[in-house]
């Protein structure tokens, strides 16, 4: 697995992993629910908004996929692929701003950082850090 978030419900999970599936399972029961069918190639990131309405999935395909979550009162109902947000570089990894409810931003293979909108499907900054890949980062 590269990617385990909770789904805030204290019933739901979502994994993603190399073998380019994402996964959710119920831990109250401790079974397999279903899989989200929009990832090409490997996954490598999973988050959830700060509000806890979207999921958003990245992986080598370039692209940023955002997830509705449909939920029934507090339990997950449901996941459906409401955009998918295409990059021009392969994604390492993403995080979630603990401010603002459509910022993510994604470490790149080209030693970038961006940050995108995921409401408008747009990057509106980027910073080169660097020649090698952003695997992981933390925002603070």
């Amino acid at each position: 697995m590269t990617a385990i978030i909770d789904l805030q419900d204290s019933t739901h999970i979502l994994s993603g992993s190399y073998d380019k599936k994402i996964n959710v399972y119920n831990v109250e029961q401790g079974r397999f629910v279903y899989n989200l069918p929009a990832n090409t190639t490997s996954v490598t990131g999973a988050i959830i908004n700060k509000n806890g309405s979207k999921v958003i999935t990245c992986g080598l395909d370039k692209a940023l996929n955002v997830w509705q979550i449909s939920r029934n009162g507090n339990k997950v109902e449901t996941l459906f692929l409401e955009r998918k947000i295409q990059n021009d570089v392969l994604i390492c990894s993403i995080v979630a701003s603990a401010s603002q409810n459509d910022l993510v931003v994604i470490g790149t293979k080209d030693g970038k950082i961006k940050m995108i909108n995921v409401e408008k499907g747009e990057s509106y900054k980027t910073i080169p850090c660097g020649e090698g890949y952003i695997i992981e980062m933390l925002l603070v």
